[in-house]
C-alpha cells in the first residue's frame, strides 16, 4: 500500500512577497463510512453488514458519553480518545480564581496505540494529481478514459 500524496504551495507568512514554496501534503481520495467498514467486516465474520451498522452506531454513541463523563476511552490496538478543553488566553494567577468561565470549547484527542504507530511506520508514499482522482460513480453513462490519477512512487 502507497500513502498518496500532492504538491501544495505556501507563501511564506514572514515574507509575503516571498515566492511561493511547494511541498508534500497528504491527499485524500475519497472518504470510507461506516457502512464500507461494516461491509468489510461482515465479510471477515459471521455477521450481517446490518448487524455490524448497529454495533458500530451503538459504540459510536458511547464513546462520547464516556468521554464527556471524564474518562479517556482506549481502544485496544486503536489508541485512546479523550477530551481537552480549549481555554482563554492569559491564564489566572491563582488556582483557586480557575473556573469554568475560563474555558471556551473542548476538542477530541486521539493518541494512537503502538500497534497503529507500527502500521503505519514505514509507508510508501505515490503522488497523485487529485484534480484527476477517480469518483465512485460516473457521472455519465460513458466512464472518462482521462479520470485516472496521475501517479509516481516513492519511498522505502
Amino acid at each position: 500500500m502507497a500513502v498518496p500524496f500532492k504538491s501544495r504551495g505556501r507563501k511564506n507568512p514572514r515574507n509575503r512577497n516571498a515566492a511561493e514554496r511547494f511541498y508534500p501534503a497528504a491527499a485524500y481520495i475519497d472518504e470510507i463510512d461506516i457502512n464500507n467498514i461494516a461491509e468489510d467486516i461482515a465479510q471477515s465474520t459471521a455477521l450481517t453488514q446490518a448487524e455490524v451498522i448497529g454495533v458500530l452506531r451503538s459504540f459510536l454513541q458511547t464513546v462520547p458519553h464516556y468521554m464527556l463523563m471524564g474518562y479517556k476511552v482506549r481502544l485496544d490496538s486503536l489508541g485512546i480518545f479523550k477530551i481537552g478543553l480549549k481555554t482563554r488566553a492569559g491564564g489566572r494567577e491563582n488556582a483557586e480564581d480557575v473556573s469554568a468561565n475560563d474555558i471556551i470549547g473542548i476538542r477530541v484527542l486521539y493518541t494512537p496505540d503502538m500497534m497503529i504507530k507500527q502500521k503505519i511506520a514505514n509507508p510508501r508514499f505515490i503522488r497523485i494529481d487529485i484534480r484527476f482522482a477517480p469518483q465512485k460513480e460516473p457521472q455519465s453513462d460513458e466512464a472518462d478514459e482521462t479520470a485516472e490519477p496521475v501517479t509516481e512512487e516513492a519511498g522505502q
